[in-house]
């Protein structure tokens, strides 16, 4: 419901309409809009952060683990239509401060993952890139695509919905993020 409507738009009592729950059994697990916010991150969003991770990865582990992430993004467009888009682009009341618990939230993991690709940037697997840049581009980006389902589909012939299609946008992401734009030497 919120990545339909967004944050601003979704109230406590329609959401219990919508789960068949009654409004008091979700003010018992979600006292305030604020507990349900922090759930969503801390239950959906940060979650999508964590991956094991190995501490010398060859190539084509730091390969799969892009593709791994990436699929993590898509999978969870078609799980949570809109949740992810919604969320980033929230500009209800309140949002600052949402927004600022989710940075919170994801700040440890996402350090770990800029010490992670500093160091695979000294050991030569990676060439020395901004990682605030990278992340940018997966998170909100990447983010995005759980808003766009029906654009992809009528824009650009990609069904998110259908496996086979969601695979070749995986790969296409995937090499993308890996090599770049330029020629492959």
């Amino acid at each position: 419901m919120i990545g339909e409507r967004g944050f601003g738009g979704t109230s406590i009592r329609a959401l219990a309409a919508a789960a068949g729950v009654t409004y008091g059994t979700v003010q018992h697990h979600f006292p305030s809009k604020k507990a349900l916010w922090e759930a969503i991150v801390d239950e959906v969003l940060v979650p999508r952060l964590r991956r094991p991770r190995s501490t010398k990865p060859t190539p084509s582990q730091l390969g799969n683990a892009v593709e791994i992430r990436v699929r993590g993004f898509i999978e969870a467009a078609v799980r949570n239509p809109g949740l992810s888009g919604r969320v980033l682009i929230d500009m209800s009341e309140g949002a600052h401060e949402r927004i600022a618990y989710l940075a919170a939230a994801a700040r440890s993991q996402q350090e770990v993952n800029f010490k992670m690709l500093g160091m695979l940037a000294k050991q030569g697997y990676l060439r020395d890139i901004d990682p605030h840049c990278l992340a940018a581009l997966m998170g909100v980006a990447l983010a995005s695509l759980s808003s766009a389902g029906f654009a992809l589909q009528e824009m650009f012939d990609i069904d998110i919905q259908e496996p086979e299609q969601r695979e070749r946008l995986v790969a296409g992401i995937t090499d993308i993020l890996l090599h770049g734009l330029l020629p492959r030497d």
